[in-house]
């Protein structure tokens, strides 16, 4: 028998079906969110799926995240191998790809045009506005997804015509503002019920691709919201006549380009994460030319500065991460960045 007969015998099932087949996603992280959501994505048939996650898996992701063993936490295994192994145990159609990077300027416009669709499953603020302003310029629909504590959210974009992301998150939000799972918690089943509203709304969005535009479908205007203890909500976004990013695009620039260096604070490390917009090479050249030689300590992928007050250790992906007392201070960490570096090569002066 096919195995994807049961989903073939729902009301307009078979042209779903085609439509999992046809469809190639992009995955933008596999942690608690992102682990429920490909093994969902595998199982539906979805007919290609890259995985890009340069994190490596923990002790501390196993409660929650549900690819991984205790076997490769102990490893320390990328996410991307230990997830692609235990998503091809499962079979069926889906193409796998995975992607030992972040998804940041430097790779973004190399991964996202690939695919049809873009689901974010990550925690990081920066991330979703790269997206967005990436699926404005392409026309790609995305999907956010997250969870905190007992609490989860998904939101489905799909321009033109739709709000984006910052019609409804403020450009100028902080990840302190929205939550960490270092400062709430996370629960299993707050990051399964994500993943749900996920799946929820991307059928939804291939169910109707096929008679309406996508900026005419009723996911793409849909924010699904809820909590463990008051249940599950869906309520309605329409696009700000005042958002900084879709009612003007030509004339918008970004948080990204006006800060030197954006950078987050990484949960539970204690450590900085900034991007350098700057390839991995180019990053060898400066350091050699702004410090000592034997302050430097470099791989194939990566090469790592090393000073009184800490260490910054730059990767080919476009990252940095920053450690040490360096870490404590933002400011200090972005002036040590610039003295290293110089300034980015994509950085717009802003009046």
């Amino acid at each position: 028998m096919d195995r994807y007969d049961r989903q073939k015998r729902v009301q307009g099932g078979h042209d779903l079906d085609q439509k999992w087949a046809d469809t190639s996603i992009l995955l933008v992280g596999i942690g608690g969110v992102g682990c429920p959501l490909a093994q969902a994505l595998v199982r539906s048939g979805i007919g290609r799926l890259t995985l890009i996650d340069g994190d490596r898996v923990r002790d501390s992701d196993l409660h929650r995240q549900v690819l991984y063993t205790e076997q490769d936490a102990l490893s320390g295994l990328p996410k991307t191998t230990a997830a692609i192994d235990s998503l091809q145990e499962i079979g069926g159609r889906t193409e796998l790809i995975g992607v030992q990077e972040m998804l940041t300027p430097l790779n973004a416009r190399k991964w996202i045009p690939k695919h049809d669709l873009v689901l974010d499953a990550t925690d990081h603020i920066g991330v979703r506005s790269l997206i967005q302003q990436i699926s404005l310029e392409t026309g790609i629909g995305w999907i956010h997804s997250g969870a905190i504590a007992d609490r989860w959210v998904a939101a489905s974009f799909a321009p033109p015509g739709s709000p984006c992301y910052h019609c409804w998150v403020s450009p100028e939000a902080s990840k302190a503002d929205l939550g960490t799972c270092e400062t709430e918690g996370v629960l299993l089943a707050s990051c399964m019920a994500a993943s749900a509203a996920v799946m929820r709304l991307l059928t939804e969005l291939l169910r109707s691709s096929s008679t309406t535009s996508a900026n005419e479908t009723i996911a793409s205007r849909k924010i699904i919201r809820g909590s463990i203890s008051e249940g599950e909500v869906l309520v309605d976004l329409y696009p700000d006549p005042d958002c900084p990013l879709c009612s003007s695009l030509e004339g918008w620039t970004s948080t990204l380009d006006q800060n030197l260096y954006p950078m987050r604070k990484l949960c539970g490390s204690g450590s900085l994460e900034a991007w350098l917009e700057v390839g991995i090479d180019e990053i060898k050249k400066r350091l050699k030319k702004n410090s000592e030689e034997t302050a430097l300590k470099e791989s194939p992928l990566s090469v790592r500065w090393a000073g009184e007050d800490g260490m910054i250790t730059c990767f080919g992906d476009g990252r940095a991460l920053i450690t040490g007392k360096l870490a404590l201070d933002e400011t200090i960490a972005r002036d040590r960045l610039i003295q290293l570096l110089g300034t980015p090569p994509h950085h717009r002066t802003v009046t």
